[in-house]
């Protein structure tokens, strides 16, 4: 007992040490961002946003192809097509959605040819969907919406759920990449759906937890030039949580080929941190540890008792946003730098100069953002002085020096 206590003790020391010496970027937001004074706890929308963008939902699906009409001109030299993928619908039944994390994925397509545009779109055939059409409402929990209760669940059967990937949401309405020739939708999930470039149509799911038993993986992966994917995912080990770079090489069996390529271990074994991107360079993986975590505690509470997954992340203000680099040619962890904390989504650019590995990312001071994109908030956007500021996300760019 007493020896544990002194692991335990010895274990925080050294992990603070380690804090203390971890080379420090500085910044200062009302330096760097002079219109954050002006808009603190005082902006308000821009006059001509709209919120009733946000909250459009799509009735009806275009399977076939309709032509738009184009102000100006698009060159004839100019062919191809743009597919997207995001929030569709806000409606199952009478019920809404709480979060625009939450809505049903819908996969839009711009084809481009001879200076002429078409338009389609179509949901993503997930699960998910299948099973609130079925019963005319939302009968799986969300970010942010819970479920209606299933009486025929038991304890046992929520209990065993929280360790089958497969048995949450799989709407996956993040983003769209692809994989060889082949073209799969995103979310944080591990669940990933095959969709037909020309007709959208849903053609397959894919689990990646099947292949290199990730529990969850960021919805913005890196394709390189020859087709091979990487991106981050979260794996749980015998010594705690790890962050996994996993490698798709290119090729007809890119799943079935993945393989981990480095590692980092989570800075803290109950509050894995919560990743949506990462970053290349020419020699490093860079992967950017804010911290908002993801509680695991909460995360079994909230299976438990049917609450939202937004009820599971949890921000350490006081605490620095971790930057790792990864060698790519190793794997191995080589350098990890440390700011003060910030909350991202997105990392906007990553290169390496003069010895430093540069990288360009738009924070947010907290991740208030979040809160903002709920139903109750968009609604009453408006009228919340503070929407503009929290919703407020401002380039910072981060010189990492090599070689100290």
């Amino acid at each position: 007992m007493y020896l544990l206590a002194i692991l335990c003790i010895v274990k925080y020391i050294c992990l603070r040490i380690q804090e203390w010496f971890l080379p420090k970027i500085r910044y200062n937001p009302k330096q760097h961002d002079p219109e954050s004074v002006r808009i603190d706890g005082g902006g308000r929308c821009y006059p001509n946003c709209a919120s009733d963008v946000w909250l459009r939902s799509c009735e009806q699906e275009i399977i076939e192809p309709i032509e738009g009409h184009t102000s100006g001109h698009i060159p004839t030299w100019l062919n191809g097509s743009l597919l997207r993928n995001g929030p569709g619908n806000w409606k199952v039944g009478e019920m809404m959605f709480q979060h625009l994390f939450d809505c049903s994925a819908l996969v839009h397509r711009f084809a481009i040819k001879n200076g002429r545009v078409t338009y389609q779109n179509r949901f993503v055939e997930t699960e998910t969907l299948k099973k609130n059409r079925a019963a005319q409402r939302i009968v799986v929990t969300e970010f942010g919406t819970a479920s209606v209760p299933d009486p025929c669940h038991s304890i046992f059967d929520r209990v065993s759920a929280i360790f089958r990937p497969d048995s949450g949401s799989d709407n996956s309405m993040i983003s769209i990449y692809p994989f060889g020739d082949e073209y799969y939708t995103f979310a944080e999930t591990p669940m990933m759906h095959r969709i037909n470039p020309r007709t959208l149509a849903t053609e397959g799911r894919i689990c990646v937890t099947d292949f290199v038993g990730i529990v969850n993986h960021t919805s913005h992966p890196h394709v390189l030039p020859n087709g091979t994917v990487y991106n981050l995912g979260t794996a749980a080990t015998k010594s705690g949580p790890v962050y996994n770079i996993i490698c798709f090489p290119h090729g007809e069996q890119m799943f079935e080929d993945a393989y981990v390529v480095g590692s980092v271990s989570c800075r803290w074994k109950l509050h894995p941190g919560y990743m949506h991107t990462f970053g290349i360079t020419e020699h490093f993986f860079v992967i950017v540890e804010q911290p908002l975590s993801v509680s695991l505690t909460e995360f079994v509470k909230a299976s438990l008792s049917n609450q939202q997954l937004a009820a599971c992340l949890k921000w350490f203000e006081d605490k620095p946003t971790l930057f790792h680099l990864l060698d790519r040619e190793t794997g191995k962890l080589r350098y990890t730098f440390q700011s003060e904390a910030f909350f991202y989504l997105h990392i906007i650019n990553q290169y390496e100069e003069d010895n430093h590995v540069v990288i360009d990312i738009c924070c947010y001071k907290d991740p208030e953002m979040i809160n903002c994109m709920y139903l109750e908030s968009i609604m009453n956007m408006q009228s919340n002085p503070n929407y503009a500021s929290h919703f407020r996300g401002r380039p910072l760019r981060f010189v990492l020096p090599l070689g100290v």
